[in-house]
């Protein structure tokens, strides 16, 4: 049998989310050790679902965002107000990571703690900002040093737990992440909002849309035919999946309860004009083209 699909990004973040949640490398570090999440629009989903379908609240829920005025921080993280600056400085202080210790949802973790305690068979997630076809991925940073993902995989070297990235092909990139990463090292003389480096991170596990619905399905055989989209589908990713009836149902039944489903938390950034952001451009200044 043979269907076609389209999701949004939200949709496609919760059918990641779906798919992931499934994996037995995630059923296991559940139950058994630690699942560390940062905070985004990629990893929201998978944390309700493990969380039993409720929200966790006891920290943000996305920290770096791309918004239509520019690269920005979410307000609640303490941007705008210049109390960002002490875990820019030092990421390893970064107190937002959604953490599940054998099944417990948990705060207040540093990356620290992170560090010391995780080991094999725990996984840490992160999502990023681009995919190249490598399935290498990249990380913005909005400052001079390697951020949270940096302590991160230096860990990992040591401590053998796994790194997964879930992420959608709205952001496949053309060229190399490696390319790009050099590319924009330069110095900057303008940017829209937080200027950027990027990190490339070769992550252990890397869940596309064509993984999710090959993992949910039960090994069809997907493949994107197309992105984007008009009338609140800009950036869709239509997938096409072969596979035997089960397989094919299967997926449909998981893609219907998606669609309609997936409306992400609204993201409150800091006015550009009272901002004391360091690293952004915009900070100060009143734009005419930005609506606060």
């Amino acid at each position: 049998m043979f269907a076609e699909f389209i999701f949004t990004p939200s949709e496609s973040k919760l059918l990641i989310a779906t798919a992931v949640s499934g994996m037995d490398l995630i059923k296991n570090a559940l139950e058994n050790g630690i699942i560390a999440m940062h905070p985004s629009s990629s990893t929201h989903f998978l944390s309700r679902i493990l969380n039993g379908g409720k929200d966790h609240t006891g920290t943000v829920w996305v920290t770096g965002t791309v918004v239509p005025k520019g690269f920005c921080v979410d307000s609640r993280t303490g941007a705008g107000t210049g109390q960002l600056t002490k875990s820019l400085a030092d990421p390893g202080k970064y107190p937002h990571t959604v953490v599940f210790y054998k099944g417990e949802l948990q705060y207040g973790w540093t990356i620290y703690d992170l560090c010391e305690k995780m080991g094999p068979g725990d996984v840490y997630i992160k999502g990023v900002n681009a995919v190249d076809q490598n399935h290498t991925t990249g990380v913005l940073l909005g400052s001079m040093v390697d951020g949270t993902i940096g302590k991160m995989v230096l860990a990992r070297k040591e401590k053998k737990f796994s790194i997964l990235v879930p992420v959608g092909l709205e952001k496949l990139i053309p060229g190399t992440i490696e390319e790009a990463a050099q590319f924009i090292s330069k110095p900057k003389d303008d940017s829209m909002g937080v200027k950027c480096r990027m990190f490339p991170l070769k992550a252990d596990i890397t869940i596309t849309e064509i993984e999710a619905m090959e993992i949910i399905s039960g090994g069809g055989k997907a493949c994107v035919f197309s992105c984007g989209g008009l009338h609140g589908a800009e950036g869709a990713v239509s997938i096409a999946l072969e596979g035997t009836e089960e397989q094919i149902n299967r997926a449909i039944e998981v893609a219907e309860r998606i669609k309609g489903n997936a409306t992400l938390p609204s993201v409150v950034s800091p006015a550009c004009i009272d901002c004391k952001m360091p690293t952004c451009y915009q900070g100060g200044k009143k734009k005419p083209w930005i609506t606060e």
